[in-house]
């Protein structure tokens, strides 16, 4: 149900994930995680990490949880169903590409902070980032850059109970090229709201 890291030193780590498997993923049992001990400055990928981690209900990330270099942040917190609010405002995610599935089917989560870094100029797949997260009504996404992607493929279906999006009119391009299939499918009556 928890873990104490008092003496892992993660400053040389590049990956929490192996090929296939993210490094807490299916640790069905885990409730919280403390993860401020945590120096991850030369992670370049956070593929699946807590993937399945189906009753974990808190994560602390410490100012060394460092997301600069970090590429590839799919399925991050894929089925994590028991997680209600994330605090990402401290991510920096100038490096990423792809967040494809990174909250998918977290079914009660309802508050995600972004902060100012987090800026998506450089990712190219947003499908299923938020499939299934039917608890959330509301998402600010006022800082997300649209103007490197090429994948938005069923990025909020069956967010039944999402009413308002914010995002910037500047930043919120989505051109011919784009693949939006199934984008809000089984979203109800949401409705995107452009802010300057």
């Amino acid at each position: 149900t928890n873990i104490t890291f008092n003496l892992l030193d993660t400053s040389k780590t590049t990956a929490m994930a192996g090929l296939y498997v993210g490094m807490f993923e299916d640790c069905e049992s885990l409730e919280k995680l403390d993860l401020t001990s945590f120096d991850t400055s030369n992670v370049t990928s956070m593929y699946s990490m807590f993937h399945s981690c189906k009753n974990l209900k808190e994560i602390k990330f410490g100012e060394n949880f460092n997301t600069f270099k970090v590429t590839d942040m799919t399925s991050m917190f894929y089925g994590c169903s028991k997680l209600e609010e994330l605090d990402l405002s401290s991510f920096d995610i100038s490096s990423l590409k792809t967040m494809a599935g990174m909250f998918a089917y977290c079914r009660n989560l309802k508050e995600i902070k972004f902060g100012e870094n987090f800026n998506t100029r450089n990712v190219t797949s947003m499908g299923c980032m938020f499939q299934s997260c039917i608890s959330l009504t509301h998402l600010d996404l006022r800082n997300f850059d649209l103007s490197s992607i090429t994948n938005l493929d069923r990025t909020f279906v069956n967010c039944s109970n999402l009413i308002e999006i914010l995002v910037s009119k500047e930043k919120w391009i989505i051109t011919d090229e784009v693949y939006t299939g199934g984008m809000f499918t089984g979203c109800g009556t949401n409705e995107v709201t452009y802010v300057n």
